[in-house]
């Protein structure tokens, strides 16, 4: 297992804690615009590259969930034969890149393989942005 990128020890703990999820293959904390904060993997897969791919794919459905007077999307969970990807959002301000309030705006990114426990993970997602919201802030 690679270790978390230095530098980010706020966060490190929290994608420890979302590593020792079953399942999980890797983990990475972005900001709204898809700059990587902090990253951890098991296998080797550019999680740089999906996270950023996955990250977009979160503001375009906190766009489409808003259009339809919905809120904005918190999680969005993509599901395929082999895997899952989760991304989930902790976005304080008023706009999902940037409003220049100064509140926190913070996403990660979770892929995992089965066997997994996939609610357990959401809530793993919510709570690891809530241990790193102090990255961003």
């Amino acid at each position: 297992m690679a270790a978390p990128q230095p530098g980010l020890t706020p966060g490190n703990e929290a994608l420890r804690q979302l590593q020792a999820l079953d399942g999980c293959i890797g983990a990475a904390f972005f900001d709204p615009a898809g700059a990587c904060l902090a990253t951890t993997t098991r296998e080797g897969i550019d999680l740089v590259n999906v996270g950023a791919l996955a990250n977009s794919t979160l503001l375009s459905a906190q766009r489409a969930s808003a259009e339809i007077g919905a809120g904005r999307a918190r999680v969005v969970h993509v599901e395929a034969d082999g895997g899952h990807i989760l991304t989930a959002s902790l976005n304080q301000g008023g706009h999902p890149i940037a409003d220049g309030s100064g509140r926190i705006q913070l996403h990660v990114v979770i892929v995992l393989r089965p066997p997994c426990n996939l609610g357990l993970a959401k809530i793993a997602a919510i709570r690891a942005l809530q241990q790193a919201a102090h990255l961003v802030s």
